[in-house]
């Protein structure tokens, strides 16, 4: 009984889990050449950790400095039905809003 538990268990948590990827980076110019670094090599120093969906798009872009502390948190959200950047913000260390870019608002821009 307890075995069976514990397959079931590993079973719906290996398939429940989100299909996320996260890369290091050590500059934002490794960032845009995707030239990542592992976990390890980032270690004690300031850094990029980027996660990535399923379909291998930007969701978070966090800047952290050598003590482990988020500094900037750059959010992206794409529509469902195309998979279009609509909007990106971009946050400080107290997660105060910075910045708000929305995407593909060109017509509705032009009645303001």
């Amino acid at each position: 009984m307890k075995r069976t538990f514990i397959c079931l268990f590993s079973f719906v948590f290996i398939f429940s889990a989100t299909d996320r990827r996260t890369q290091y980076f050590l500059t934002e110019h490794d960032f845009l050449t995707k030239n990542s670094s592992s976990k390890i090599a980032v270690t004690g120093q300031s850094y990029y950790r980027v996660e990535y969906d399923s379909n291998d798009r930007v969701i978070t872009k966090s800047k952290v400095d050598e003590r482990k502390k988020v500094m900037t948190l750059e959010l992206y959200k794409y529509d469902d039905s195309t998979g279009i950047l609509r909007e990106k913000n971009i946050f400080n260390e107290n997660r105060k809003l910075l910045s708000r870019t929305v995407f593909q608002q060109e017509k509705n821009s032009l009645e303001f």
